[in-house]
């Protein structure tokens, strides 16, 4: 009896694991489609070196999703939206988005794992990496992300009390009329305001935010090299009409040599298209950036 009872409290204890697991791309941004397949093939095939399964790839699970009504890629990279994913997946399904940005010759590059039956990720990272050699960058985070979805896969389940019986109970005495049941208040009691919240229960937090920090300086900095291009190049600029000459009827002359004069305008297109370029590239990096910061 004892040994039943035990296998028993065993077998109430096992546990579960949440699959499928599937990767997705969940966005779809500007210059990045490419970049986002490959890098959700090189998620699937490292889940899949580490044992996880069953493993749903891109192609897969998009096309069971299209089939709920859904595009994975309208989600935009957004965490409630790869959440809901995961839901329509099943019970415990697991959802693997990727999200990919690409700025100039950079990715941001965010990778997150919502579960059908939690409201916090499984696993996330963020990082950048050159477009040309984001294979070897991505190695170390990929492989952080792995490890802390592996330990999340697994459905913790709290120990099951097993009742036994006490082998030598107590005699019991007869019932009299003093031991009638008592009227209980049915009234809730106040809570204590000093109590400690249960345990299990767990505020939401936000995943980090380290991409955008760097994009957002990295367009800082641009913006920076954008202002001094601009300053030097208008500065070229105003040295070159100072010295222009109204000759009337539409021609003009240059008090500078004709050497000088064509470097000095050489000089100062170079100048302003370094300083066009790096605004460009400063803006399109800053609303890299505000998505990051924005993503729920």
């Amino acid at each position: 009896m004892v040994l039943l009872l035990a296998a028993l409290s065993v077998m109430s204890q096992a546990q579960e694991t949440r699959s499928p697991v599937a990767v997705v791309v969940s966005s779809m941004r500007p210059n990045a489609d490419t970049y986002s397949s490959k890098i959700a093939g090189r998620v699937l095939e490292t889940l899949r070196k580490e044992g996880v399964g069953p493993l749903l790839d891109d192609s897969s699970a998009s096309r069971e999703l299209k089939q709920a009504g859904v595009d994975p890629k309208a989600c935009a990279g957004g965490q409630s939206c790869v959440a809901k994913l995961a839901v329509l997946l099943g019970p415990k399904a697991v959802v693997v988005g990727i999200d990919v940005g690409k700025v100039a010759k950079s990715l941001a590059i965010h990778i997150e794992a919502m579960a059908a039956d939690s409201d916090e990720p499984l696993a996330t990272v963020d990082f950048v990496a050159p477009a040309e050699k984001w294979a070897d960058k991505s190695s170390s985070p990929l492989a952080s992300f792995v490890t802390q979805l592996k330990d999340r896969l697994v459905i913790k389940k709290r120990p099951v009390p097993v009742a036994v019986a006490d082998p030598d109970p107590a005699p019991t005495k007869p019932l009299s009329f003093s031991d009638s049941p008592k009227k209980q208040s049915l009234e809730p009691r106040p809570a204590d305001p000093g109590s400690k919240p249960l345990a299990g229960v767990t505020t939401r937090t936000k995943s980090p935010k380290t991409g955008a920090w760097v994009l957002a300086g990295a367009s800082i900095a641009t913006a920076a090299v954008a202002g001094t291009f601009a300053g030097l190049g208008f500065a070229d600029k105003a040295t070159f009409d100072a010295n222009r000459i109204d000759l009337g009827n539409g021609q003009y002359a240059s008090q500078l040599t004709q050497e000088q004069a064509t470097g000095l305008a050489g000089s100062a297109n170079t100048k302003l298209t370094i300083a066009l370029s790096s605004a460009i590239v400063s803006a399109a990096l800053a609303g890299v950036s505000i998505v990051l910061f924005t993503r729920d």
